[in-house]
């Protein structure tokens, strides 16, 4: 079965048009400009680009908050036994801010994958809690992620942690609605409406493809409330070549009552590898009613196809040369991981280290660590990093679920709670057993009442896996976040 996480990483998907529509120039009030000015504005363009195409993409793309996994791991399955079914999965994520007074890290964040899907290894469920200045863990926010049977994300709801309340209350939700070939054809997204208690429309994107799969057109609409309908916000258009990679991009906004020019983009393939090797982007000029050049990258690649280095310039029309702004280099391992990636930006004479990730990996090839720097002109100083814990996650066989049922657990759960798991049978000696992420036993006893199950000692609080098993094996598995 081909997952919508796989679609994601193919050249002809959708991700890359969404992609290309961030390298897109935009400024949302566009005015005529001279030649003279087209370097000043270029800079404002890219700026405006950065805010507008940030909280625009579809969910499936990005995440809403935090730090998006996707960008420092492959989520790839990785076949590490005769079950080629079996692969590692990101348990938690810990975050932390370097404090250079104490040269010590210091806790910001950490993301729990409370429930990942049987077969596909698809995170079902996530909790982030903030780390707060007296030492203590605050809950953030509450994922949950619906997938239909082919794989396709279809619904990505959010909630966030009330403080006053002790509860979570709904915030945003993101619906997706795939074609026969699982590409989007509609995202919508809504806002969580509290005084209607219900969920409020915030925009939608409508994609459509030719018959071969390639995206021909993305368009945004906005909800006015005041009307109670969709208004068109922007639009892009997309060519493609006999091979089906994308040719070129027209980004248009709406204004008065029609879609108005803002910019195009043209893409460069090697004829050999028909990997991207140039990008030129180009701003409408409504005054002269003719297209000035804007900016332009450079890819370079090594022969086994990975991105090596990114240069990003932008055109001066009075010198009439393109100018130096931003260059990006990756290094790889073995495996074709990125282990080093250092962003340097032009000073008009030479390139200066700006930032710089490092990424280091397990003995599995999955990463375990990235920390960010910044070049203070002497040397790297440490910003902040990410630390990531691996399972091996288990195909759960259909046997299996069979005999699987739905105790009525609270997550998180705070040691002493009672919790029911109604449909247990009486004289079947039932146990409660609990395990770190080790896999270590740290809590275990015979269940005597099903509707009256609980955590008698105190653990520390944490991420544990709790089963419930019985004569005939697994009966209930949860992973649960346990606080004392």
């Amino acid at each position: 079965m081909q997952t919508q996480r796989h679609r994601l990483n193919h050249k002809f998907s959708l991700n890359s048009p969404l992609k290309l529509a961030s390298s897109l120039l935009f400024f949302p009030n566009h005015k005529p400009a001279s030649p003279a000015n087209t370097l000043a504005m270029n800079r404002i363009f890219s700026f405006f680009l950065l805010l507008f195409f940030s909280i625009n993409l579809p969910a499936q793309q990005r995440p809403w908050g935090g730090i998006d996994l996707n960008d420092f791991y492959k989520t790839k399955k990785k076949e590490l036994t005769e079950r080629s079914g079996d692969f590692y999965v990101v348990d938690s994520l810990y975050c932390f801010l370097f404090d250079g007074a104490s040269q010590m890290d210091v806790p910001t964040t950490r993301q729990y994958n409370l429930e990942f899907s049987d077969d596909g290894g698809e995170v079902l469920e996530s909790l982030t809690q903030e780390y707060l200045p007296e030492g203590n863990w605050r809950n953030s926010q509450h994922e949950f992620f619906i997938y239909d049977s082919e794989g396709n994300l279809v619904e990505q709801t959010k909630q966030l942690w009330d403080t006053l309340s002790g509860a979570w209350v709904n915030d945003l939700r993101t619906s997706n609605t795939p074609n026969a070939n699982g590409d989007f054809t509609d995202v919508l997204n809504q806002k969580w409406d509290v005084a209607a208690n219900g969920w409020q429309n915030l925009d939608r994107l409508i994609l459509e493809y030719d018959q071969n799969g390639n995206i021909q057109l993305l368009e945004q609409e906005v909800w006015d409330t005041m009307a109670a309908g969709w208004g068109k916000s922007f639009r892009i258009l997309y060519a493609q070549t006999p091979e089906g990679q994308i040719a070129s991009t027209l980004f248009q906004l709406w204004q008065n009552a029609g879609y108005q020019n803002i910019s195009r983009t043209f893409l460069t393939y090697d004829d050999a590898t028909d990997l991207e090797t140039e990008q030129v982007a180009e701003v409408w000029n409504n005054a002269e009613m003719q297209w000035f050049k804007s900016s332009r990258s450079l890819k370079d690649y090594d022969s086994s196809g990975n991105l090596t280095s990114e240069t990003t310039q932008l055109w001066n029309a009075p010198d009439t040369a393109w100018l130096n702004q931003n260059l990006f280099l990756r290094n790889y391992n073995a495996d074709g991981e990125v282990t080093i990636k250092t962003d340097l930006v032009w000073n008009g004479d030479q390139w200066r280290n700006f930032f710089q990730t490092e990424n280091s990996f397990d003995q599995n090839g999955n990463i375990d660590r990235f920390q960010v720097s910044q070049w203070d002109g002497d040397s790297w100083q440490q910003l902040n990093s990410c630390d990531f814990y691996w399972r091996f996650h288990h195909v759960v066989e259909a046997v299996e679920k069979a005999n699987e049922l739905d105790c009525k657990m609270p997550n998180p759960y705070k040691i002493g709670t009672p919790f029911s798991c109604p449909g247990l049978l009486s004289g079947q000696a039932e146990r409660l057993s609990v395990f770190d992420l080790s896999g270590k036993m740290v809590y275990t006893k015979e269940i005597e009442n099903q509707n009256f199950i609980n955590i008698a000692e105190p653990l520390p609080t944490g991420l544990y896996i709790l089963i419930v098993s019985g004569k005939e094996g697994l009966i209930f598995k949860r992973k649960t976040v346990i606080v004392e």
